[in-house]
């Protein structure tokens, strides 16, 4: 699938969601990262083609408690969220909330707090929460208990293993992105190939057995795809020298030629 089959998939897949609620205001949350702002003016693009209006949220300053719902500084009600945040940050902003006694507070004018805003039943999200169980590297031990051996899954534990020190190993937070707190271990299990630093270093880990990508041309490829609505609608390629792929390895260009 083209670039331009994706756009359009995402344009047509916006309206979908959006007519049957009879919502013609998306409001879109992230954090102040660069590459969320570069993708969420993209998604704005989208939108706009779809005839919604969106707005910008970088973090939630500028929206506000008003009569027990939440609008933003122009006073739109927010209706429907597409956002970026991490669930897992939004659930230790719960357990925070909780903690502070901050989790019921509607004080008009007030600024909420993002659990409040993704949690709300009054307000619809572009993202299951279902995702949450997939996404969660926590999964993957339990699955080699249920399918062991399987040839789509690699040995994951708990706790290391002898059997992965043998084989080589990494371990890894269940929680993370863009390859960060990631150590890979040769097949002795006592020296690093390659590791990573990041924000997750807090974070239970798992030990996964090693293994490593096909290597072309002195690169290490590594595959990514796009569901819309349901659909597959294109993939990626990143590649790297590094063993450890992460946000600054580049992107290939790519396409699929049939004969």
């Amino acid at each position: 699938m083209s670039a331009f089959q994706l756009h359009r998939l995402l344009v047509k897949s916006w309206q979908k969601i959006c007519s049957p609620l009879h919502i013609k205001y998306v409001h879109l949350l992230i954090d102040n990262d660069q590459d969320e702002i570069l993708t969420s003016l993209y998604m704005q693009n989208v939108l706009k083609e779809a005839n919604i209006e969106s707005k910008l949220c970088i973090l939630y300053d500028n929206l506000y408690w008003k009569d027990s719902k939440i609008i933003d500084n122009d006073g739109n009600e927010v209706q429907l969220v597409w956002k970026t945040w991490m669930w897992e940050t939004i659930f230790s902003d719960y357990l925070q909330a909780e903690q502070d006694g901050s989790l019921n507070k509607k004080i008009n004018g007030e600024h909420p707090r993002l659990c409040q805003i993704v949690l709300n039943d009054q307000i619809k999200v572009i993202e299951p929460l279902w995702k949450v169980i997939p996404s969660n590297k926590a999964i993957l031990p339990v699955l080699w208990s249920m399918f062991p051996n399987h040839p789509h899954l690699l040995q994951s534990e708990w706790t290391l293993t002898d059997d992965l020190k043998k084989n080589g190993y990494v371990k890894k937070p269940i929680v993370g992105r863009c390859g960060h707190n990631v150590t890979l271990f040769d097949v002795r299990g006592d020296s690093v190939l390659d590791e990573t630093q990041g924000k997750f270093l807090d974070r239970n880990v798992i030990y996964q057995k090693l293994f490593t990508l096909p290597k072309y041309e002195g690169y290490y490829a590594i595959m990514g795809s796009w569901i819309v609505h349901g659909l597959f609608a294109g993939f990626g390629i990143r590649e790297d020298k590094k063993l450890i792929t992460d946000a600054e390895s580049p992107v290939a260009a790519c396409c699929i030629v049939w004969k």
